[in-house]
């Protein structure tokens, strides 16, 4: 995930192990979801660009489900 700190734009990056469709979620800090996406499955290089409109800066929490696999990373917002 590039940049970080970044102002509502970013991009995720990785290798999906799974089958199945990759799903992202972006939670502010009291929980309340704020994104919601999710990709089908292409190829095993999963590369998207996301942009998160009229958010207020402050950290938030990305949640990226790929299959079994579930990951959570914290993102600064200018």
């Amino acid at each position: 995930m590039y940049p970080n700190p970044s102002k509502g734009h970013f991009s995720i990056q990785f290798s999906s192990q799974s089958e199945n469709d990759v799903k992202i979620f972006v939670h502010d800090l009291l929980g309340r979801k704020v994104f919601e996406k999710k990709y089908s499955k292409s190829s095993s290089a999963f590369n998207e660009d996301i942009q998160l409109k009229n958010i207020t800066s402050g950290v938030y929490l990305l949640t990226i489900e790929d299959g079994d696999r579930k990951e959570e990373k914290k993102i600064m917002i200018n």
